[in-house]
This record gives C-alpha cells, sequence and structure tokens, in this order.
C-alpha cells in the first residue's frame, strides 16, 4: 500500500487529470469483492520471494476477472488505456 500511495502523490503532482480519472476508476472498482481481494493479494506479494509459486496465480486470476467481464484478451480499465498496456 505504500508503493502505491507514493505512486499516487508523483502521478497527482505530474499529471492531475489523468490523476482524477485513475482515482475514479479505483473508486468504481474498489467495492467489488473480487477486485479488492485480487488487489489485497497482489499487495501481499511485493513480500513474497521471486520464485514463489503463488506469483503465478497471480496473473491468471486478474485475467480471468476481465475475461468474466467480456474483457477477454485486453483490460479495458481507464489505467490500462491510459497506459497502452490493455
Amino acid at each position: 500500500m505504500q508503493t502505491e500511495r507514493d505512486i499516487w502523490i508523483l502521478l497527482q503532482s505530474v499529471s492531475p487529470k489523468e490523476a482524477a480519472i485513475w482515482f475514479a476508476d479505483k473508486r468504481d472498482v474498489i467495492g467489488d469483492p473480487e477486485f479488492r481481494a485480487i488487489y489485497l493479494e497482489y499487495d501481499a506479494a511485493f513480500d513474497w520471494s521471486p520464485d514463489d509459486p503463488r506469483l503465478y496465480a497471480l496473473g491468471p486470476a486478474h485475467r480471468d476477472r476481465q475475461g468474466a467481464q467480456g474483457r477477454v484478451g485486453r483490460c479495458s480499465c481507464r489505467k490500462c488505456s491510459l497506459l497502452g498496456t490493455g
């Protein structure tokens, strides 16, 4: 969570408009229990060793969530769209 806090501060200072979009996106999805569970697991993963087998489950969990929402193959959230990673 500390890393995300630092990123929010940096993003707000560099691009307040994009920060507002990202914040709105986060506010929209954080109420989804499935998203929250994946989000918290990603946060916990920062403390795992690079060879921890749980890391391999994180990607499919995100991909499966996107597929269940009709976003198969590409994430369509505003963050990924802005970054060009969706």
